[in-house]
């Protein structure tokens, strides 16, 4: 999405406990059998329970990070990709952290150095979390489902008059055309079909009122989220929109900037 930024799109999240619980046992899981069977650490003559706390240390990290992201998402009742980010970045460092402890204090019965961390990270964690954060974020992904706030997409555009307005979800907007003193408006009705609507206003103010919408003439501000492709060449280019037949003009200086901001 062009209007907020890829880290502030809406993302699929897992919010039921009994699908957070599966997706970490299948981790856990997993984790284990690498663990077990490939050995990867050095643990000399430790019993396969003593060994297995590796994984008991990424399921434990693992858990935290559940709790953390209930009380983001409580708090927010949405769920966005810079979320989901934080929920990757935490896993990740609480594991390293609480892996490598596991490995020094109790297997090797060493001392615990945080000079030592990044040395550990870099040979063991990094390439752990090659194999395992894509399973995660897949699963995740699978089981999860969209959660936007009531209303976040509802924009009243206003007119010079008190009663001269249209409430209406931004993302069925296709396009405002300037004529004269009022403001065309291209949307979806309620019935899912092509509507028009005119509104006293100038195109300035209505670009201020949607200020995420793109410019692609003097006369004309499009939803880039209708956006289906450019045609033509900056000489005399032209814009296909989702489920609508017009061709929006797409003038000389505002070609550049459409071509960059709809990649």
């Amino acid at each position: 999405m062009v209007t907020k930024g890829i880290l502030n799109n809406n993302y699929r999240y897992l919010k039921d406990w009994k699908s957070k619980i599966k997706v970490m046992f299948i981790v856990f899981s997993i984790t284990s059998f690498i663990i077990l069977f490939l050995e990867p650490f050095k643990t000399d003559d430790s019993s396969k329970f003593i060994v297995l706390g590796y994984s008991i240390c990424t399921l434990i990290s693992y858990l935290l990070v559940l709790f953390f992201e209930d009380y983001l998402f409580k708090k927010q009742q949405l769920w966005l990709v810079k979320n989901e980010i934080t929920v990757f970045l935490s896993l990740f460092i609480l594991s390293a952290i609480s892996v490598y402890w596991y490995d020094v204090t109790i297997i090797k019965k060493q001392s615990f150095y945080w000079n030592h961390l990044l040395a550990f990270t870099l040979k063991i964690t990094i390439p752990f979390g090659v194999l395992l954060i894509p399973l995660i974020a897949f699963l995740r992904y699978h089981f999860g489902k969209i959660y936007e706030l009531l209303n976040q997409y509802i924009v009243t555009l206003k007119g010079s008059n008190k009663s001269d307005f249209l409430e209406i979800d931004q993302r069925d907007i296709f396009y405002i055309k300037s004529s004269n003193n009022y403001i065309e408006v291209k949307y979806l009705n309620s019935e899912r079909e092509p509507q028009m609507k005119l509104i006293r206003c100038t195109l300035a103010e209505a670009y201020k009122q949607l200020p995420f919408f793109l410019k692609s003439h003097r006369s004309y501000l499009v939803n880039p989220n209708k956006i289906k492709s450019v045609e033509g060449t900056q000489k005399k280019a032209t814009l296909q929109l989702k489920n609508l037949q017009e061709e929006i003009p797409v003038s000389k200086s505002y070609y550049n900037s459409i071509k960059s901001k709809i990649k």
